[in-house]
């Protein structure tokens, strides 16, 4: 199936159930968690420019930005975290509320190409505080059963800091 009928159907789905949760109560919100890189999202299926350009697809979206500014693409070192979040941004026409999916579960781990998460134990309070700046509606942690792993005990105490 080509990624145009993809989007068709997947955008039939989802205007379907939105009206269903509008139908049982207009109080009641809709939203969708779609990968945080764009062009892979798309590739699924996920018709984005639609969906945040348009009334009766989603009242909210949260796209999983699990990287962080110091992301290893080649031989470069690149802000990945921000350059996607200022991509949403842009893309939203519709100020649909937009929260920003954070990696909880990469506090204090290994990775050889997104260097931040083991070199720094800010990278979510930097977030947040780009998000804000953003113009972002606020954020969601994935997941919170890692804010009690031991390798993320710096990065929650730096976050439950910020938070107070």
């Amino acid at each position: 199936m080509s990624v145009a009928k993809r989007k068709r159907v997947i955008n039939k789905m989802v205007q379907t159930i939105y009206s269903t949760v509008k139908k049982q109560d207009e109080k009641l919100l809709f939203g969708i968690s779609p990968a945080g890189n764009i062009e892979y999202a798309e590739s699924l299926g996920c018709d984005l420019a639609t969906w945040l350009s348009e009334d009766g697809y989603i009242d909210y979206i949260v796209p999983q930005i699990y990287w962080s500014d110091q992301y290893r693409m080649g031989r470069k070192v690149t802000s990945l975290y921000t350059n996607r979040l200022n991509k949403w941004v842009n893309l939203n026409k519709n100020n649909t509320s937009m929260y920003i999916g954070l990696a909880t579960y990469r506090a204090g781990t290994y990775s050889s190409s997104d260097l931040g998460w083991r070199r720094k134990n800010n990278n979510l309070v930097s977030q947040i505080k780009k998000e804000k700046a953003a113009g972002c509606d606020g954020f969601v942690l994935f997941s919170s059963s890692y804010m009690y792993h031991s390798r993320a005990a710096k990065e929650m105490k730096n976050y439950r800091n910020y938070i107070r």
